[in-house]
């Protein structure tokens, strides 16, 4: 479905933040005193309440004496975290992942692949960690310029900092070697269309991906092109993600990777989740390379299923499966 033109407000958003909160601000008041708003996201799919999606409407409905049911929501967030009317917009990487794909095995010469286009405060922990902890045994890419607004505005030091204080070391001594890229780009972001797939050379050599998900926080489910790479490049996955988010892949068909390690971090509180998908990785990362090279070849006949999955998964199986969650308490009461 296409997001409408007419009387609309566009929200720049991440995790926890509305980049154009004030001017979105003035463009929903000017909106709603018109009549009904369609609130874009730009195809991105945050929590609308961790995000502050919520507050901000409800402050403005308020402010313009406006009902909620005037506003509708176009998000790629597959679960329902507002009170608004909520337009589900589907991937745009679902088929063009479906043209990446290569059932080569690996050589396992890399116990672990990370791939960052874009710092934020859980990838900037993650690679700190496995540059310390795992540097020679990571196929690693983690694009930064300090040049450009799109990165530093993104970097996520302070935050990582403020709930991780104890691993400042880490991510200091991680910082002395960023960036590090095999290949310049002279242009970012690097999108699903623009250079995200083209990692072939680097997934040949790799054991397990550990994905870093755009969204982690709150009541969401956002496939994009991280998970969906890894799962064409028939790879294992440990993801950091959202709540639930493996429990939901499962809902599309799609099997994990419980049977060799926990996956527990699975339905951990955001709080925690970024300890325990460390633990997971040093749990991998410490096993010695013939039973990594058995469990290879054991997990075979998943990786082989997920990829069916994949090539047969269609944008309306996408917006039709019914995810899950369990913390209702997360959608804010409307006016």
């Amino acid at each position: 479905m296409t997001t409408p033109v007419l009387n609309s407000v566009e929200l720049i958003v991440s995790d926890s933040k509305i980049w154009n909160k004030e001017q979105s601000i003035i463009n929903l008041i000017a909106a709603c005193n018109k009549g009904p708003v369609s609130v874009i996201l730009r195809q991105e799919g945050p929590c609308c309440e961790t995000s502050g999606i919520n507050t901000l409407i409800n402050m403005v409905l308020d402010y313009t004496d406006t009902p909620a049911s005037h506003i509708t929501l176009y998000t790629g967030n597959l679960l329902t975290s507002s009170v608004f009317t909520e337009i589900k917009l589907t991937t745009a990487e679902l088929n063009l992942a479906k043209e990446y794909v290569n059932t080569d095995k690996s050589t396992l010469s890399k116990r672990f692949g990370l791939f960052i286009g874009r710092s934020n405060p859980n990838r900037l922990g993650i690679a700190s960690h496995l540059f310390k902890h795992f540097k020679d045994q990571t196929e690693m890419t983690f694009h930064f310029d300090p040049a450009n607004d799109y990165h530093t505005s993104n970097f996520g030091l302070e935050e990582f900092l403020a709930s991780h204080w104890e691993y400042r070391h880490d991510v200091f001594n991680f910082l002395d070697h960023v960036p590090v890229v095999g290949k310049v780009f002279n242009k970012y972001p690097i999108l699903w269309n623009n250079g995200a797939y083209d990692l072939g050379d680097k997934y040949k050599n790799i054991f397990v991906d550990v994905v870093c998900e755009t969204f982690t926080t709150g009541k969401t489910f956002f496939l994009t092109e991280k998970t969906l790479r890894c799962i064409a490049m028939c790879r294992p996955f440990v993801v950091f993600g959202p709540r639930y988010y493996l429990e939901n892949l499962k809902r599309l068909g799609f099997k994990t990777f419980d049977t060799w390690w926990s996956e527990g971090y699975d339905i951990d509180t955001d709080d925690a989740r970024y300890n325990s998908v460390t633990q997971t990785i040093d749990w991998i990362g410490s096993q010695i390379n013939i039973d990594i090279a058995k469990w290879n070849e054991d997990m075979q006949p998943i990786l082989k299923h997920n990829l069916e999955v994949l090539m047969q998964l269609e944008k309306q199986t996408l917006t039709s499966t019914e995810y899950f969650y369990k913390d209702a308490e997360l959608i804010n009461d409307s006016k």
